[in-house]
This record gives structure tokens, C-alpha cells and sequence, in this order.
């Protein structure tokens, strides 16, 4: 990049590139951390292997990420396998169908002119960001990240700076308010499950419940899991990612899933693990007669002031 910048003649700002690109680029509504890595991107300036090898002693030109393919910008960014898993996971996953030839400028520009329905430019640049940091942290900080841990960043960070701005960069995910728990059809149960997770040295925690078309409980557990397997992790974010329905199993928001995730997190601050069949943990009491409400089919409802915070949590969720 120093070489660039001291070419005779070139003007440090748009490095001879149209304004009609820059204009629009540096009014995307990402951290200007973000538009300085693709303002690097577009010029090829980025410090890959491919471009020290040769200049640094002790570089290799392969990638950092896979070990496998020469680190030029383009197949770390998109054509190495843990890029490819970030792009096909979520916020936002997306296939970028891309081909050899297809350089950074190339997208930005086709971005640009024709806008994807499916994901906005500014979450297309943080997940680019993200691979970036982190073969950056592998190499100066010695520090790793399993993809799926890279992923959860990435859907922190869009959602703190859309907050930030005050504009929403999951436009493709519906409102949470628009989501209820929803009854089974009649004469079959529903089978919910959430998990919690808080770092790597601490176990998990599931809980799961099965309800009947009247929204009353019909068995349930809670428990810890305390081992750990990165292969079974990744295999199973691949196949939530492959599939809306896998072997009847749909993913549901949060909001329509609030009983199984007071469960989940309850399980955190005990030690013992129990299953049940007509009587739920008291955690979930509230949320059940929530979810009952909303059917229109809410039984002996109380009337000794419970009622208040239930119309209370109605208006939130």
C-alpha cells in the first residue's frame, strides 16, 4: 500500500477509481474501521501472504485459514473453505456464486448497481471484516475462533451498529413481535427446545417441553451438556443451515419459543437435572399462560393480579 500511494500523480483519496464508486461506498452505514479495509480491498493493498511472500522472511504464500491455496484477498475472503462457511451462515447467508475471475472492484461494483434482495452491502462488508480480523488474530494475537463463535460476532456487531444508526441491516428476518407460539393441530403434541451457552469453560444447558393443541404441558426436561465436540457443532449449524425443516424440526424465534428458553436458562442455576410430565418449572409458569392467551384458550385464569403482568408481557413480546 505504500508503494501505491506514493505512485506519481495518484490522488490518495480515490486512487484514480470513479467518484460515482466512492460516493456511495463511503456513505454505507458500516464503522469507518470497515470502509478503510475496503478502501485497502479495492486497491489490493491488503498485507496477504501472497503479496509479503517473498518480501517477509519466514512467509509462506499459502492461507493462513486452510493451509491448502495461495492467500491472494480473493480466496481468503471468499473461496477459502471457513470463508465459505461464514457466507453460507447466519445473519444472512447467502451464496455469492462466484467464479475465478471475479475480483473485490468487480463485486463492489456489481453490488452496487444491482443491489441483492437477500442481504445488504454493509453486512456483505462486516462478514468480509470479520474473516479478515480474524487471520489476523491467528497470526499477530495467536488467538483462534471456531467459525461458529465467528458467526455470532458478525450477528452481534450488524445488530449493534444497525441499533447504533438507527437502521436495520436484517431486513430479510420479520419483526419479533410478529411471532406467537403456535398450537399443534389436534390430537398431536409440540416438541420445543432451546439451549443456553455462555463460554467454552462453562457446560450447556437444554430444556425442552411437549405441549398439546390447549397449550397444556404433556411431559418436559431440562439437563446439562457437558461434552464438547467441534465436528459434531459444525455438522450440526451445516444442516440448520441447508434446510428450513430438518426431519420435522423447524427454526422458530425466540418470541415463539420463550417457554423452552426460560427452561434452557433456568437449568444454568441449578445443579441437578429433572424431567416432569404435567408440571412444568415454575420459570415457565408466566410464559405458558402467555402462550395459552394468545390461543384464546387461557383455563381458571387468575384473577389475584398475575392477570396485569400477563397483558404487561403481551405488549412486549
Amino acid at each position: 500500500m505504500y508503494e501505491k500511494l506514493n505512485e506519481n500523480g495518484v490522488d490518495i483519496t480515490s486512487l484514480s477509481l470513479p467518484e460515482s464508486l466512492w460516493k456511495p461506498l463511503w456513505s454505507l452505514n458500516v464503522s469507518e474501521r470497515i470502509k478503510l479495509f475496503l478502501w485497502k480491498c479495492l486497491q489490493d493493498a491488503l498485507p496477504t501472504n501472497a503479496k509479503l511472500y517473498g518480501k517477509v522472511k519466514d512467509i509462506s504464500p499459502l492461507c493462513t485459514m486452510c493451509n491448502n491455496d495461495i492467500e491472494t484477498t480473493e480466496h481468503l475472503l471468499f473461496y477459502c473453505p471457513y470463508a465459505t462457511y461464514i457466507w453460507n451462515s447466519a445473519p444472512n447467508p447467502v451464496s455469492l456464486n462466484l467464479d475465478q475471475y471475479n475480483t473485490i472492484l468487480d463485486l463492489c461494483k456489481t453490488w452496487l448497481e444491482n443491489p441483492r434482495k437477500d442481504i445488504h452491502l454493509e453486512t456483505l462488508l462486516t462478514k468480509m471484516w470479520f474473516i479478515w480480523k480474524e487471520r489476523c488474530d491467528r497470526i499477530f494475537e495467536a488467538k483462534s475462533k471456531d467459525s461458529s463463535v465467528l458467526n455470532l460476532e458478525i450477528l452481534r456487531y450488524v445488530e449493534f451498529w444497525s441499533t447504533k444508526k438507527g437502521k436495520s441491516l436484517r431486513h430479510t428476518r420479520k419483526k419479533i413481535t410478529s411471532f406467537k407460539w403456535k398450537v399443534p393441530s389436534m390430537g398431536r403434541l409440540k416438541f420445543n427446545v432451546d439451549a443456553t451457552w455462555i463460554s467454552e469453560s462453562l457446560s450447556s444447558t437444554y430444556g425442552f417441553i411437549m405441549r398439546n393443541e390447549s397449550g397444556d404441558c404433556e411431559g418436559g426436561k431440562n439437563a446439562y451438556v457437558s461434552w464438547r465436540s467441534k465436528a459434531y457443532m459444525q455438522e450440526a449449524h451445516r444442516l440448520a443451515n441447508l434446510c428450513n425443516n430438518f426431519l420435522g424440526f423447524v427454526f422458530v424465534p425466540r418470541a415463539g419459543n420463550k417457554v423452552a428458553d426460560s427452561i434452557a436458562k433456568f437449568s444454568k442455576n441449578i445443579t441437578n437435572c429433572f424431567e416432569w410430565e404435567k408440571i412444568p418449572p415454575i420459570c415457565s409458569k408466566k410464559q405458558l399462560l402467555v402462550d395459552k392467551s394468545n390461543i384464546g384458550s387461557l383455563i381458571n385464569p387468575i384473577l389475584d393480579g398475575s392477570t396485569s403482568s400477563v397483558t404487561m408481557t403481551l405488549s412486549e413480546s
